[in-house]
């Protein structure tokens, strides 16, 4: 069963830090450098700093951006720019933002997670992970003893008892609120009434839990518990984690696509992918001719593939093509995941041509006109667009034990990081 707990979240002291939206930070994986340098000098005290901090050729063991943010932390707290909740709670957050041109919120609870191994069933993963991302959190954990930033789970809450309560709760009065210069608006609730937190984790108890994002910090986490939760109470704060829920059936909330653009290909992996193009799949003209827009290819792509599995392809060489799998094209699979036509795109065509040098040719790109526009540059020789994965399938992929390919989810919005810090070994002032 899934366990939920209240914890004692470190937070930003308004009355030290200004403006509270100039101290949170979005999520680490997706920081570019050039952000990282926006972010630094936004505020002395962004999240940036503990959570991403910027390394320097001098850097060694002793001095880095694990160490350093480990020093920032202890300072912040010591001059109470970060301060800790008296009481144990869940933290409900609302996001508003805007969605071309129309005003969209998404409802979740920061809760702790207790750690659960993938093999328990309760907490389900949808995609592998790299160890020098994992390598990286857990440098980052060592040294500071403390989840920076959450792991996001989605629940399915088909009563709605869990989301009623959520919501009659977010009538309330909040006890944050902020809005940042793109339109987007917060608001925080801390609950730390013990019957209505009994009542959320009564009715979670039977609930499966789905990673949407953060899969290399939930398993950073089971790492950092193996190695310093060994003979620790069962309630130890080690044995939990910062957790991001979110019902699947929140009306803010949506998975988007990623793309794939290929550049680096020489003329034999070029007549390959053709080929096979060619041989298994059938080939269609988009209904809006050569000429068609890439928003609008995309429409096309979506309303076929309400029906059956069915990607993109551009090139500078020839028109744009709608691809269709063909009948007997591929051995029969059982698995729901050979529906998902990311997975079959990796099958089917990268890994047969580019085998283990996919990562020196493929670039994953939200925007469908971003990578028409690099294939009509010159620097990629093709995309693939692709539809996003639907919920439905996305649950059912998972539910069968399989897990999608990397960069198969661009799950939206994704929360900042900045509002709750969760302490797993509280020795300082906090």
């Amino acid at each position: 069963m899934a366990d939920l707990r209240p914890f004692r979240a470190l937070s930003f002291n308004p009355f030290a830090i200004g403006n509270y939206a100039n101290v949170i930070c979005p999520p680490y994986d997706v920081i570019s450098p050039e952000m990282q340098d926006a972010l630094y000098e936004i505020s002395p005290f962004n999240m940036i700093r503990l959570e991403k901090g910027k390394t320097y050729v001098t850097d060694d063991q002793m001095n880095n951006s694990y160490s350093r943010a480990s020093k920032t932390l202890s300072e912040w707290i010591e001059k109470d720019v970060l301060i800790r909740d008296k009481d144990p709670a869940f933290y409900l957050i609302q996001h508003s933002f805007n969605s071309n041109g129309n005003t969209k919120s998404s409802l979740g609870i920061m809760v702790g997670l207790k750690l659960e191994d993938y093999k328990n069933r309760i907490v389900l993963p949808h995609e592998f992970t790299q160890k020098k991302a994992k390598d990286d959190r857990f440098s980052l954990m060592e040294h500071c003893h403390s989840n920076f930033s959450h792991i996001m789970l989605l629940y399915r809450d088909s009563e709605k008892k869990i989301v009623s309560v959520l919501n009659s709760l977010s009538s309330n009065p909040s006890d944050l609120s902020l809005s940042d210069s793109s339109e987007n608006t917060y608001s925080l609730w801390r609950i730390n009434d013990v019957p209505t937190i009994q009542a959320i984790q009564v009715a979670m108890e039977d609930k499966r839990l789905y990673i949407a994002d953060g899969h290399h910090r939930y398993e950073t986490a089971l790492n950092y518990k193996s190695k310093y939760g060994e003979d620790r109470d069962p309630n130890d704060p080690l044995n939990f984690t910062m957790a991001y829920l979110v019902e699947f059936d929140d009306p803010g909330f949506s998975v988007l696509p990623y793309h794939r653009v290929i550049k680096g290909l020489d003329e034999s992996q070029l007549n390959a992918i053709k080929n096979i193009v060619q041989t298994l799949f059938h080939i269609h003209a988009p209904e809006d001719g050569n000429n068609v827009h890439p928003t609008s290819l995309v429409e096309e792509i979506v309303k076929r593939g309400a029906t059956q599995p069915v990607l993109g392809m551009f090139e500078n060489s020839a028109p744009p093509r709608i691809l269709t799998l063909k009948p007997d094209s591929f051995p029969q699979n059982e698995s729901p995941i050979a529906k998902f036509e990311a997975w079959l795109l990796e099958k089917l065509i990268l890994e047969v041509v580019l085998g283990e040098t996919v990562d020196e040719h493929v670039t994953w790109l939200h925007n469908e006109v971003e990578a028409i526009d690099l294939v009509k540059s010159g620097e990629y020789q093709i995309a693939f667009l692709l539809n996003a994965i639907s919920l439905e399938l996305f649950e059912e992929i998972v539910d069968h034990g399989e897990r999608l390919p990397r960069k198969s989810t661009f799950f939206s919005p994704k929360l900042p990081t900045g509002f709750t810090i969760n302490l797993l070994n509280a020795t300082t002032k906090a």
